[in-house]
């Protein structure tokens, strides 16, 4: 079963942290208690049961505004990706069914580097090729995780890298 989620990110959202990066501001949105002890806020986001044993596939278009970029917790379709009216908006897909927790979505002045014929590392631009050379063997780790434990089957992996400024009070 798929349910499709529309979210903007924006600043009026009592569950967003903010972080500084340099000279540009990413925002995290993220439903797990596990990340930055938040309680699990995914019932705020979409309608699901929000307990580990219960998973579905999900399908998601985020609009933000133009340059920033959107990413999330599933396979970006870049071939959807479009412009309307000033908002830039992104389509992802979900085929593994994940439970509710593990659902992210982060936004900023983020570019990437392709490191793998299926790994990308996400950054802002000043940061974006330090980080492409730090992680340049996730491919070899890929594959030893998939002589162990069999085929990888998330298609894309994507990893967001970025120096935190905490912006907010943890409880």
């Amino acid at each position: 079963m798929y349910f499709c989620i529309t979210a903007a990110i924006c600043g009026s959202d009592s569950f967003r942290a903010c972080h500084l990066l340099g000279t540009y501001q990413l925002d995290l949105f993220c439903t797990s208690s596990s990340l930055i002890r938040w309680s699990v806020h995914a019932r705020s986001l979409f309608p699901c049961q929000d307990s580990p044993g219960i998973k579905a596939k999900y399908r998601a278009r985020i609009s933000v505004a133009d340059p920033l970029v959107a990413l999330m917790s599933a396979n970006l379709q870049t071939e959807k990706t479009e412009n309307v009216n000033g908002m830039k908006v992104y389509y992802f897909i979900q085929h593994v069914p994940v439970s509710a927790y593990l659902v992210a979505i982060a936004a900023g002045a983020l570019e990437s580097r392709t490191i793998g014929p299926r790994s990308r590392v996400w950054s802002e631009p000043e940061m974006v090729e330090a980080a492409a050379n730090e992680f340049i063997e996730t491919e070899d780790f890929i594959k030893t995780g998939e002589k162990l434990l069999g085929d990888y089957v998330w298609g894309q992996y994507d990893l967001l890298v970025g120096v935190l400024k905490m912006t907010f009070r943890i409880p």
